[in-house]
């Protein structure tokens, strides 16, 4: 298939979609360009991940500056994805202004895992089809638990914007970050690298060119393998281990471990049972995403958050909620 960029970094124009029928995956433009890009982006951060590790157990280079960034980054990208790209973008559960909408969007976009409107497409077409033949990253067609945390992103193919996320196409926010991606992704490095070498300023122990590295590693690199494998882990352990309260026609399990560290998105049998509910579960499970909407909502920038009600879930419950 023949495939045209467009003003938004997709791989078709909003002309030729109109006459061609809006498959459900399309190629991506170069494979070999592809794959390289994303062998770098999985791999630049987990390699920087292993040396903060290995330098910090051997040289006792590791302080509490490090620490504070290395959690903090991680909790800034996190909720980027998990309220920014997953909750708002892909299921509509609320609504912002256009300055937090920006600012969320800055947020997700930090974290390194493809620009919204790819990322919006992709979780998409995995919900409409979920464990079955044409699901983008599913353990269960094949591929297995590895196919599902990481090799189906090196696939030369994508989900289709036009298909899956025309609203994300006519966005002017998420157009303007599509466009900007690069910068970001650098962004996402230089901010902490930046930050902790200011801080190296007032903190003779760190000086300024170690608190380059540090936040370069810490802040950047290691956050960023952290959060990326945690997301992953979503689409590959949640859909092999944990139980499944409701009944929703595919293998998506909740998950308490991956939902601590993922902000609430380990409660995926629950999030599949009623995908819009911006909190996933009704019984008041740990779900720090949910919470930071709720926040947004007390502070006047969110608004129409929908959570389903205890009756909703219980039509879809194999057992009686206690």
């Amino acid at each position: 298939m023949r495939t045209l960029s467009c003003k938004w970094g997709g791989s078709m124009s909003a002309q030729s979609s109109a006459r061609a029928p809006k498959v459900d995956k399309i190629p991506v433009p170069n494979e070999s360009a592809h794959r390289r890009k994303v062998f770098l982006a999985v791999t630049l951060p987990f390699v920087g991940f292993i040396s903060c590790i290995v330098v910090a157990s051997a040289f006792h280079v590791f302080n509490w500056i490090d620490l504070v960034m290395f959690l903090g980054f991680w909790v800034l990208r996190g909720l980027g994805i998990t309220a920014c790209f997953h909750r708002l973008l892909t299921h509509q559960s609320y609504k912002t202004g256009p300055k937090t909408r920006w600012a969320l969007c800055a947020m997700g976009h930090l974290a390194l895992q493809n620009e919204a409107t790819t990322w919006v497409s992709t979780h998409r077409e995995h919900h409409k089809k979920s464990d079955q033949e044409g699901d983008p990253h599913s353990p269960h067609n094949g591929g297995g638990f590895w196919f599902a945390h990481l090799k189906w992103m090196f696939i030369p193919e994508a989900s289709n914007p036009e298909r899956w996320a025309p609203d994300m196409l006519k966005d002017p926010i998420v157009a303007w970050f599509t466009r900007n991606y690069l910068v970001w992704g650098i962004l996402t490095f230089l901010i902490p690298a930046l930050l902790e070498m200011a801080i190296g300023l007032f903190v003779p122990e760190i000086g300024i060119i170690g608190g380059f590295f540090r936040g370069l590693f810490w802040g950047g690199l290691a956050s960023v393998a952290f959060l990326q494998h945690i997301t992953w882990s979503v689409n590959s352990v949640c859909h092999i281990w944990g139980v499944q309260p409701y009944e929703t026609g595919d293998q998506s399990r909740d998950n308490w471990l991956i939902a601590i560290l993922s902000f609430g998105e380990g409660y995926h049998n629950g999030h599949h049972a009623l995908q819009k509910s911006a909190r996933h579960g009704p019984n008041g499970w740990v779900d720090w995403t949910y919470a930071f909407i709720r926040l947004l909502e007390l502070l006047g920038l969110a608004w129409d958050v929908y959570v389903p009600t205890k009756e909703e879930y219980a039509t879809l419950r194999r057992q009686p909620i206690t």
